[in-house]
């Protein structure tokens, strides 16, 4: 790797750790997302950060060739990132299997009774990264109070299972069971949205608004909640705000007045045709008129009478 590479992903790595990320539920820490560590393990290889993981259960790994994490002197336990939607099958089987924690620490006595899917902020150090896997130290761990537990986790994969099966009531029920007090508010707007939706689906357009109106109470600039509230208003025609949307008006056509004339329409002129051309009759018409004809002989009317010429006499 060159030089000029090498101090590239050193200044990438820095501004991601440094970057804020505001956990689920309003936890407000400045730490890193697992899943940027996930991602790119060799960046953060050496480094000790903070980040947030819904716990998942305790593990017994041991790698004593490849590392120092010995099972008898270290505890594994899986947990995933925060963001993880974990009510879906594929990401709910995409946990890390390699967190350790010293066995004599308080940290050991605190995460073995941790509850399955609470949610902790954990300082760790990415001591190893094997297989593209970071292998992490943890140094310090802080329970958040807000997490998911079985009943929403199942009324959320029941929902979504619901809806897919066409049964957008049904699909309601479940996902109203999601919306525990104790559920981080990303997560319990995720459930009040798509209870509303299913309820729109099965024709209960204003229950759906009135949930997606609560949805907002929680977070007002939830732009997901604010699109499907726009949706189910302008189906009962709504604007957005809920007034009521103008008529549509059509332009109506009125029939024709019989007193108005339509104007002449242009004919074109009639093209000129040239004369027909006199033929020669046939022959045999021309002697057949020449016998049906009758023959005129010529009169000569003399009215004086011819005078005998006067001789003269002689002397």
């Amino acid at each position: 790797m060159t030089k000029l590479s090498r101090g590239a992903l050193a200044l990438f790595v820095a501004a991601m750790v440094l970057a804020p990320v505001s956990a689920q539920g309003g936890h407000e820490e400045t730490t890193v997302s697992l899943q940027k560590i996930l991602d790119y393990p060799q960046g953060f290889k050496g480094l000790t950060v903070s980040f947030v993981i819904q716990f998942h259960s305790l593990e017994n790994l041991d790698g004593p060739a490849f590392t120092k994490f010995e099972k008898d002197w270290y505890q594994s336990f899986s947990a995933w990132p925060d963001d993880a939607r974990i009510w879906e099958a594929e990401a709910y089987k995409k946990d890390h299997a390699y967190f350790f924690v010293k066995r004599m620490s308080q940290g050991a006595k605190t995460i073995c009774l941790a509850r399955t899917y609470s949610r902790w902020l954990v300082t760790g150090t990415i001591s190893e990264v094997l297989l593209g896997k970071p292998w992490i130290e943890i140094k310090g761990l802080e329970q958040i109070e807000k997490s998911l537990d079985h009943q929403s986790l199942r009324g959320l994969a029941q929902g979504f299972r619901l809806n897919k099966l066409g049964d957008p009531a049904a699909a309601a029920v479940a996902f109203g069971s999601a919306q525990g007090k104790n559920v981080p508010v990303d997560v319990r707007l995720i459930a009040m949205r798509n209870q509303a939706l299913s309820l729109h689906a099965a024709g209960q357009t204003v229950q759906a608004i009135v949930h997606l109106e609560k949805a907002l109470g929680l977070v007002e600039s939830d732009l997901e909640t604010v699109k499907a509230l726009a949706k189910c208003r302008a189906s009962i025609g709504q604007d957005v705000v809920g007034n009521p949307l103008p008529p549509v008006t059509q332009p109506v056509s009125l029939p024709p007045d019989p007193t108005e004339t339509a104007p002449p329409t242009e004919t074109a002129p009639p093209t000129e045709t040239a004369p027909p051309t006199e033929t020669a009759p046939p022959a045999e018409v021309t002697a057949k008129k020449k016998k049906a004809e009758p023959k005129v002989e010529k009169v000569t009317l003399d009215l004086v009478p011819k005078r005998k010429p006067v001789k003269k006499k002689d002397g």
